[in-house]
């Protein structure tokens, strides 16, 4: 008994030193700077009375702790059927409010997002 005591004593510390002796090695990793390009992100629900989001940002350097920065001048929009929604900017998000018993469409139906930053569109198509 007294030699499985020791043997579990010794592999104990034989692992604590193992971790706290092992070798760390820093790795300094240089990125060239990259044009920045326009990042959408949407989230829709058919939710009725629920508030759509869109973001529309500025992608940053790998490095950058900071938010993103909002694209504010873009022209937002998603096509459902033969209608058009236009979302608002408010507080760096785009923002579409539907009435509370509508929702931005149902279940099956294909949409359409657009979205216009400097007379050049991005589209996207989905059903729901």
């Amino acid at each position: 008994m007294k030699s499985i005591n020791i043997y579990s004593l010794l592999l104990t510390f034989f692992s604590i030193s193992i971790f706290l002796i092992s070798c760390e090695d820093k790795i300094d990793v240089t990125l060239d700077d990259a044009d920045a390009i326009i990042v959408i992100d949407a989230f829709l629900t058919n939710t009725p009375g629920e508030v759509q989001k869109i973001v529309v940002t500025n992608s940053q350097s790998y490095f950058d702790n900071g938010a993103p920065m909002p694209v504010e001048d873009a022209n937002v929009a998603i096509g459902v059927d033969d209608v058009i929604v236009q979302f608002d900017y408010k507080d760096g998000i785009y923002i579409w409010q539907p009435d509370i018993n509508s929702s931005i469409s149902d279940i099956g139906t294909t949409y359409t997002l657009y979205v216009t930053i400097n007379n050049v569109t991005y589209s996207s198509t989905t059903e729901l």
